[in-house]
């Protein structure tokens, strides 16, 4: 069994800016943005590829905060999509699961 595992990863790493002015509630607004993606691959018998995206937006004072990740896996074919959004803590979960892919050559 080979696995191969490529991170592209980069935790911690996040734009933030803040500023003076049009923030709903308050003077001051905090806009955080970050962004992480995994790459996953599994070289056995069977084949498999995970790729995971999460995108993570908080506006502090605005009160707005936005979680979106995306999982794909491919194993044998089959395909496995994983897509989460959260806004405002009201959880909306879309799952497609065990979609029959053919590869070609």
């Amino acid at each position: 069994m080979l696995r191969v595992h490529v991170p592209v990863q980069r935790p911690g790493k996040s734009w933030r800016s803040q500023r003076v002015g049009e923030s709903p509630i308050g003077s001051w607004r905090v806009l955080e943005v970050q962004v992480s993606l995994e790459v996953l691959v599994s070289l056995d018998v069977l084949v498999s590829l995970e790729v995971q995206v999460s995108l993570e937006v908080l506006d502090v004072l605005g009160f707005l905060e936005v979680l979106v990740s995306l999982e794909v896996l491919d194993v044998l074919g089959f395909l496995e999509v994983l897509v989460s959004l959260e806004v405002l803590g009201v959880l909306v979960f879309l799952e497609v699961l065990s979609v029959l892919v053919f590869l070609s050559d």
